[in-house]
């Protein structure tokens, strides 16, 4: 008679790597209660014993045994990532709500995934600047340098390139769609981030780039009015951002201070903090 544990390493030969990799999450299935229970991060959180609530639950569970160590290590990534969501939009008292969009965009998790953890990533925030509030795109804040990045979103089919001094197009298979030149929020970024940085005695280089890391970027060679990254480029620029090993510096540190005191948060009091709060006056 097999062993339970015999039993279960035959099942786990029944799937390969790529139906691990290729399997939906959240996707109720044969199997699940069987294999969940003894892949510890893999356990949906809960709170008292009660699960938590759809909208904040995003952890990935997947509905296939791990069958490799590199699936165990998909795994963990998207474990991972769930929890830096949770940390980067939570303190001790407060917790904001992050929207399901954020949850699953690909270029976020990319970045979030890939880039070293000496890296600060600002995504879209809300900036308040002379008592107005800005809409930023994506800012990276390195060891050595600002990054602001605007982002073309297009599938490999896909072409942006200029109409005019306001405008670009993008075509895509049979119609095209105009959008505002990306020119217009890279001078909006660096005018907020320079203004922000200039009005505290604090100098720091600051980049700018265009990125269709998924489409090309059709633009004159004569235009070196910005620095585009198309998906031809694009790899060979991200795995230079990859490779930079230096540490986290002071100023970065400082930077990133800054830049935080200035963004908007939207965020609700944590319901077993007040608890305690109120327990303990």
């Amino acid at each position: 008679m097999k062993t339970d544990w015999q039993r279960r390493r035959h099942h786990l030969s029944t799937y390969n790597y790529e139906e691990i990799v290729n399997s939906s999450y959240n996707v109720e299935g044969e199997g699940r209660s069987t294999w969940k229970t003894w892949i510890p991060f893999l356990n949906k959180k809960e709170i008292n014993g009660e699960p938590q609530a759809e909208e904040d639950a995003f952890t990935p569970l997947l509905n296939k045994p791990i069958s490799s160590l590199e699936a165990l290590k998909k795994a963990f990534m998207e474990e991972l990532y769930a929890f830096q969501l949770t940390w980067a939009s939570s303190t001790i008292s407060e917790k904001s709500h992050v929207k399901q969009s954020l949850k699953y965009d690909s270029f976020l998790a990319r970045l979030t995934k890939t880039l070293p953890d000496t890296y600060m990533i600002f995504y879209r925030p809300v900036m308040n600047v002379r008592k107005a509030q800005v809409e930023m795109e994506v800012m990276i804040v390195t060891p050595t340098e600002v990054w602001l990045v605007h982002a073309l979103e297009g599938d490999g089919n896909a072409i942006f390139k200029p109409l005019n001094d306001r405008f670009w197009i993008k075509e895509q298979k049979s119609y095209e769609e105009k959008l505002v030149h990306p020119q217009v929020s890279i001078k909006r970024m660096r005018s907020v981030i320079q203004e922000i940085l200039a009005g505290n005695d604090i100098s720091y280089p600051v980049k700018t780039v265009v990125i269709a890391k998924d489409s090309f970027i059709d633009l004159p060679r004569n235009d070196s009015s910005l620095t585009v990254i198309d998906k031809r480029t694009f790899p060979a620029w991200y795995e230079k951002l990859q490779r930079n090993k230096s540490p986290i510096k002071y100023q970065q540190l400082k930077v990133t201070e800054l830049l935080l005191r200035h963004c908007d948060t939207t965020a609700d009091s944590r319901a077993d903090f007040q608890e305690e709060t109120d327990r303990l006056s």
